[in-house]
């Protein structure tokens, strides 16, 4: 049986992003737990001068769960499902 590909639950978030500076005690204080859960090719990768690290801001989303199933994502921590309510339905 194939899945019907418009129908595939997803997700879609627009976002704030600033680059975290090498230099900067954050990117030290997170690429350890990073290492740590996705083992040593990371730390190769880490190692490399063009490997850079963002912070991601989310501001905005969408999540899909199957046809009429779209919900935009908010809340303080962007951690609700709010029904999409419109007038203009496909036609």
């Amino acid at each position: 049986m194939t899945e019907n590909m418009f129908q595939r639950k997803r997700i879609s978030l627009q976002c704030d992003v600033a680059l975290i500076q090498r230099e900067a005690s954050l990117f030290y204080d997170i690429m350890p737990k990073f290492i740590q859960k996705q083992g040593e090719t990371l730390q190769m990768l880490v190692d490399m001068r063009d490997f850079n690290l963002y912070a991601l801001q989310p501001i905005y989303g969408e999540a899909t769960f199957g046809f009429a199933k779209a919900f935009l994502i908010g809340g303080e921590k962007m951690n609700m499902l709010i029904p999409r309510v419109s007038d203009n339905g496909h036609k």
